[in-house]
């Protein structure tokens, strides 16, 4: 029973010593990211969506293609107001192949139509370009 009892006041000593313990632990620093953004603000956004899209993607970049896109869809809704796009993903396929996509806004005759479209280009190329009315 003695034995117990100095096993058990020998385990309380080192819990109590690590707990007195002054060493000062590294302290994780935490940054404010609302300055972060305004200090990086002429580093471009990258606003894509899915891991396949390369980080040093520019806005320029899908900014081209999607000027196409609002060239296209004001010619296949020509008597219709097109908002300007607002750019929605990029998917890279297996054989190198990019399509952006873009939503429109095209209002006809007091309606109101949503329309994504697909542009498909390789590097500097227009391949195909596809039209989805969403509602």
């Amino acid at each position: 029973m003695k034995q117990k009892v100095l096993i058990l006041i020998a385990v309380i000593g080192v819990l109590a010593a690590g707990c007195m313990n002054d060493d000062k632990k590294p302290v994780e620093e935490s940054r404010d990211m609302r300055n972060n953004v305004e200090q990086d603000r002429d580093k471009p956004l990258n606003v894509q969506y899915n891991d396949q899209t390369p980080t040093n993607m520019t806005q320029v970049d899908y900014a081209k293609w999607g000027k196409i896109a609002l060239k296209e869809t004001k010619k296949k809704y020509p008597n219709s107001r097109v908002s300007d796009y607002q750019y929605d993903t990029r998917r890279v396929a297996p054989d190198g192949t990019i399509t952006d996509y873009f939503d429109f806004t095209v209002y006809q005759d007091n309606t109101k139509r949503l329309v994504k479209v697909g542009v498909m280009h390789d590097d500097n190329k227009l391949i195909d370009m596809k039209f989805e009315e969403m509602s």
